[in-house]
């Protein structure tokens, strides 16, 4: 959602087909820090990838549920380049013309 609303922002629109066009190649911060961005090819979001356990918390890790001196404890980061996978997506693009669902 503050990808969404920073997209609208940087478009000084509520328009989707302009909002759509300012989330094309959009990096945004994500969780501990790290950066996503949206490919412009297919709209799909890339990002890091985190493999956690949940249990008793230890050495003041950040993810502790609702206080309960439990929570997530991350194991491994997957970093965002090795989440992308080539795409063949054949997308219609948007423009300021022509309807989202054209085609």
């Amino acid at each position: 959602m503050r990808m969404l609303a920073a997209a609208a922002d940087r478009a000084k629109s509520l328009e989707p087909v302009k909002i759509a066009l300012a989330l094309e190649g959009m990096e945004f911060e994500v969780l501990r820090g790290a950066r996503g961005y949206m490919r412009k090819d297919d709209h799909q979001f890339f990002q890091p990838m985190y493999i956690a356990s949940f249990g008793e918390l230890t050495n003041g890790e950040p993810f502790d549920e609702e206080n309960t001196g439990w929570g997530w404890k991350v194991a491994e980061t997957i970093e965002t380049a090795q989440t992308i996978l080539p795409t063949t997506c054949k997308m219609i693009r948007p423009t300021d013309r022509e309807p989202l669902n054209a085609k």
